[in-house]
């Protein structure tokens, strides 16, 4: 008998750095949780991933769904402060910063189906540093924004190609039901982030969700137990010109 990885993961070529348009699919709400850094606890702090699709990139990682495009994403505290890394984030997506009323509350799922001009390079995993790499693939490296900045307004309009993505948790405690049916389509990693959170154990006191439970992606999920993700109104195709704020959709 021999020992397999197991899975049928194939790992896929990166590609090589660039500044290409790109739009946001996914938010997703880890919750809070308590963040070590360097072995140091930095307290409890709320954290939201951002994913955008680079649709100028494209790969075929799956047989059955053909081409897709690559996706970059990145981890940020929920804050507004100035210097956070997600002021930071929308400043260089729309190309201002938050305002005074934003900063007082600002809707980070208001960031689905914004796009921009992102451009990003190729590290090397932890596991593989001081290895020898002939080929950057997803199983080695992984891709890191390095800026963003506005869309010209001469880029047209374009799609999204991925399902969208809205895990909220203000939606979910504001309703009073976990919403299952939106983590099961997460990729396991999210999952496991979301399951160490303040947020996700009160649900589990309540008895609406368990950690480490499994899904199948190709299932739906039990009707009975559904909960809708958010839904997100994207942007206006045409929005007016001459208002920076309308002009960008946020």
């Amino acid at each position: 008998m021999k020992a397999t990885k197991g899975g049928n993961f194939k790992p896929s070529p990166q590609p090589q750095p660039a500044t290409t348009f790109a739009r946001v699919y996914s938010v997703v709400d880890f919750g809070t949780s308590e963040q070590v850094y360097q072995g140091q606890s930095q307290g409890k702090k709320r954290r939201v991933f951002v994913t955008l699709e680079m649709p100028e990139f494209k790969h075929v990682f799956n047989e059955e769904k053909g081409p897709q495009p690559y996706v970059i994403g990145k981890e940020m505290t929920v804050s507004t402060h100035e210097n956070s890394a997600l002021a930071e984030f929308v400043k260089g997506m729309r190309g201002y910063p938050f305002s005074a009323e934003e900063q007082d509350g600002f809707d980070v799922m208001k960031m689905i189906g914004k796009k921009c001009l992102v451009s990003f390079t190729v590290v090397l995993k932890a596991a593989y540093a001081g290895k020898q790499v002939t080929q950057f693939t997803n199983e080695n490296s992984r891709l890191e924004i390095t800026s963003l900045s506005p869309c010209p307004a001469q880029i047209q309009e374009f799609p999204l190609e991925n399902e969208i993505l809205a895990f909220d948790f203000d939606t979910q405690m504001e309703a009073g039901r976990f919403d299952l049916a939106g983590f099961a389509k997460l990729p396991k990693w999210q999952r496991e982030k979301i399951e160490k959170s303040d947020e996700f154990q009160h649900f589990v006191a309540l008895g609406q969700v368990q950690a480490g439970q499994e899904f199948n992606q190709q299932q739906p999920v039990q009707q009975e137990i559904q909960q809708p993700t958010q839904q997100v109104q994207q942007p206006a195709q045409q929005p007016p010109a001459g208002n920076t704020n309308a002009a960008s959709g946020w």
